[in-house]
């Protein structure tokens, strides 16, 4: 079942789930919605978010106690989940991508590294990471950072940094266009190439139209775009599409080429935040655990 959330005017650019909610960062503002019934339960104050200023994004997170959102390169917001309040602003030339991983926060510098950050103490620890601003995912023992200098899929870079060590090894494959899910002992990209972590190598592609994937359930997900926004579940046991197109909302119109969308799974189900119509649609799997 698809459920739909209209979200109030104004740009939505990132999505992020965790503490039983939906994290949307807007102009200005993140909005909070509840993960079962996608009800907008709190919009929060959040000034720079949402403005875009070239090399300067606005990303998400929730993890490490908190929801973390980088806002126009000067810094990061930590939002405790609980009530919805900032509890803390922090002063940092941050870029867009932001990730929790191995007990840390880590942030891309808009002048360049990988910033490990410890959540207990909100202070940077150790030297940054020299790897370029990108978007940050976390599993399968590593961060995976795609770098996308040129904006364009073809002129990416993916590496993978130990959070341990804070080594980095570029992708063996450079085909690999970037690296947006893990699951199933894989890397999954947004063109759905199935990646080795271990070798760093394509180790099967699945031909699609598809511009995001999400891993959920035991399945990977790949969000096309048909006559609407359309999700199509790929069985990791066969590397084939299973079952029948889902498809997300009303048509789009005619012109789009692609849609601007974010792609989050949650405890719920999947989340798609579709930017040009400021909608976040919810389809929901099963119904919620405990």
């Amino acid at each position: 079942m698809v459920s739909q959330t209209t979200l109030p005017k104004g740009n939505s650019l990132s999505l992020a789930t965790g503490y039983r909610a939906v994290w949307v960062s807007g102009t200005g503002v993140t909005y909070q919605l509840d993960d079962v019934t996608g009800r907008l339960v709190r919009t929060i104050r959040t000034p720079g978010t949402g403005i875009f200023f070239p090399g300067c994004g606005t990303g998400i997170a929730a993890g490490a106690g908190a929801v973390w959102v980088t806002h126009n390169c000067r810094g990061i917001y930590r939002i405790d989940p609980r009530t919805g309040r900032v509890a803390a602003s922090l002063r940092l030339s941050a870029g867009g991508g932001i990730a929790v991983a191995d007990g840390l926060v880590w942030v891309t510098g808009a002048d360049g590294g990988l910033l490990p950050m410890q959540p207990r103490t909100n202070r940077i620890i150790g030297e940054p990471i020299p790897v370029d601003d990108g978007v940050l995912t976390p599993g399968a023992g590593a961060l995976w950072l795609t770098s996308n200098g040129g904006g364009l899929p073809s002129t990416s870079t993916v590496y993978r940094v130990d959070p341990e060590t804070g080594e980095v090894q570029r992708l063996a494959d450079q085909t690999v266009t970037d690296v947006e899910a893990v699951g199933a002992g894989s890397l999954w990209s947004s063109q759905v190439q199935r990646v080795d972590p271990a070798t760093g190598r394509v180790s099967a592609s699945i031909f699609l139209d598809s511009f995001q994937v999400a891993f959920w359930h035991g399945s990977a997900w790949a969000l096309t775009l048909q006559r609407s926004l359309t999700l199509l579940r790929i069985d990791p046991a066969t590397n084939q599409v299973a079952g029948k197109p889902v498809p997300v909302g009303k048509p789009v119109p005619a012109a789009w080429n692609t849609a601007p969308t974010a792609i989050a799974a949650g405890r719920t189900g999947l989340w798609v935040l579709d930017f040009d119509r400021n909608l976040l649609f919810h389809l929901a799997m099963r119904p919620a655990g405990p």
